[in-house]
């Protein structure tokens, strides 16, 4: 008997893997035009305005008033070939791609914010110690996650037209992310040799992207049995927090740490669907209506917007760092060197939960919370960096240079193309010229990533399972991404992994800044 599926289903599960695409891409070290070509190595230095991420304690070093204006640019190369080949559907005729193996696909996502592929993100900050007045420092900006939260796949791609589908559909066809916390800290001397800050930020998030899943069972991924989900979400007020340490035992050695509150994202908006010719309902093309009388995100959706809440976590973090000072004979700073270790609380920033409040326009059936498990683990960061100043006459040139080491987030058998969670090694270098009260800033890198082969799982009607025999690991001790279902429920969930294939990716980094101190 052919099957068929009711579309209010089928939505609860589009939406969902569209939304935890939007987390972005995992945090990449060198935030900022100074600790950039450190490869982030800056929890103990941080003595510019870029305190306000790294360590508000930093603040405390400020003598006068600086303005900081910077740029990072991220360019993110990523490339998959999916293993395997396009399957014959269980019903109709083959399409003419049956049997082909699957082509290598690309991001080709074109910034908004930067030039060519390179994403722009800012960092403003003031400092100031309002001339002594008082005995504190303080600090406001504009700062954000060090990341490349943008991917565009199979730009153009007409879902159920004369191409093939995309292989990675069912990971994510297109996202976009934007997201800044606008901050004030303050940083005070406690005793000679030790500084504390704490930091209060305010941020506001946005959020677009588009994913294919499943509309029914769908072991040979049938196109016309595929569900089309678009989502476009915000949140206006995310809290978080960061407090820091500096203690400085000798004039040589300064010791930093600093912790940073989880933040959490609590989106709204609308998300649109597309179901294909494949689930119908009694023959008949089914269609989603709002619900707004027992609305579980918020009533006053339609059937072109339906109201959608996207609720995530980015994770706690905690960093410390120690560096040790170089000084010329005149006891200013001439360089330093600064080993530092940073933790990132991922596994607990792992699940993703969508609500969409909608219901079968035929059924009146609506649609259920769903919650995404990303598999990831917490990661572990070690970074080295430095700098030497070298003399222009009454001016100053800077060398910098830095290499860092993060482990990875996500295991081999949950790595996917929506968020990089590879292991990485970070290269930077830089210069910066100081003249008078100016410094211009100058910097570069690599973000370099081993390439990941997932194993292939291949599941069919016969072959139920990825374990020898054919058998179905139960699904709450599955080891990798399967394509939501709507026909199940949680604990029926069939596997049938698609991440299969082999992941090569690296980013380029530069940066430019600008601080003027008077």
């Amino acid at each position: 008997m052919k099957r068929r599926a009711s579309a209010a289903v089928v939505l609860a599960a589009l939406t969902a893997p569209a939304a935890s695409a939007r987390a972005g891409g995992l945090f990449i070290p060198g935030y900022g035009s100074q600790a950039q070509p450190r490869a982030g190595a800056f929890v103990a230095k941080a003595d510019d305005p870029s305190a306000l991420y790294y360590n508000p304690a930093g603040l405390a070093k400020q003598k006068g008033t600086s303005i900081h204006l910077g740029f990072n640019f991220v360019d993110f190369d990523q490339t998959f070939r999916r293993a395997g080949a396009y399957e014959q559907p269980e019903e109709g005729a083959p399409p003419p791609w049956t049997g082909q193996p699957y082509p290598e696909v690309s991001d080709n996502s074109k910034p908004a914010l930067g030039f060519g592929g390179f994403q722009g993100i800012p960092l403003f900050g003031v400092a100031t110690d309002l001339g002594g007045k008082t005995p504190f420092v303080f600090g406001i900006g504009l700062i954000a996650e060090h990341s490349f939260p943008e991917r565009e796949y199979a730009e153009g791609y007409q879902f159920e037209g004369p191409e093939p589908p995309p292989p990675q559909r069912y990971d994510i066809i297109s996202a976009d992310v934007s997201a800044a916390f606008p901050s004030l800290a303050a940083a005070y001397r406690v005793a000679p040799a030790v500084d504390v800050g704490v930091r209060v930020s305010w941020g506001f998030a946005g959020s677009k992207g588009k994913q294919h899943v499943w509309g029914i069972r769908n072991y040979a991924e049938d196109v016309h049995r595929d569900g089309v989900i678009a989502v476009d979400v915000a949140d206006s007020f995310i809290p978080a927090a960061g407090v820091g340490l500096l203690y400085r035992p000798i004039a040589e050695v300064e010791i930093g740490a600093s912790y940073h509150s989880a933040r959490s994202l609590r989106m709204k908006g609308d998300g649109v669907a597309i179901l294909g010719s494949g689930l119908e309902l009694a023959g008949e093309q089914d269609f989603i209506a709002p619900e707004n009388d027992r609305p579980l995100c918020e009533a006053g959706g339609n059937i072109a917007a339906l109201k959608s809440c996207v609720d995530l976590d980015l994770p706690q973090t905690a960093s410390a760092g120690a560096r040790y000072v170089l000084r010329a004979a005149s006891g200013q700073e001439r360089g330093d060197i600064e080993l530092d270790v940073a933790w990132e609380d991922w596994s607990n920033a792992s699940d993703v939960e969508v609500i969409v409040d909608g219901k079968s326009g035929l059924s009146g059936l609506r649609l259920q919370p769903t919650v995404i498990e990303r598999g990831f683990r917490d990661t572990f960061s070690f970074r080295l960096g430095g700098a030497y100043a070298f003399d222009l006459g009454e001016n100053q040139l800077e060398a910098r240079a830095g290499a860092a080491y993060d482990t990875a987030a996500a295991p081999l058998s949950w790595t996917r193309l929506d968020v990089d969670g590879m292991a990485r090694t970070t290269l930077g270098a830089g210069l910066a010229l100081r003249a008078a009260r100016l410094r211009v800033e100058l910097g570069g890198g690599l973000v370099l990533e081993r390439d990941r082969t997932v194993p292939e799982c291949q599941t069919s009607l016969d072959q139920l399972g990825c374990r020898s025999a054919g058998e179905q690991t139960p699904p709450e001790a599955r080891e990798s991404p399967d394509p939501v279902q709507p026909l199940s429920t949680a604990d029926a969930q069939v596997e049938s992994p698609f991440n299969a294939g082999t992941y090569s990716q690296g980013y380029v980094l530069l940066s430019v800044g600008v601080t003027y101190t008077f």
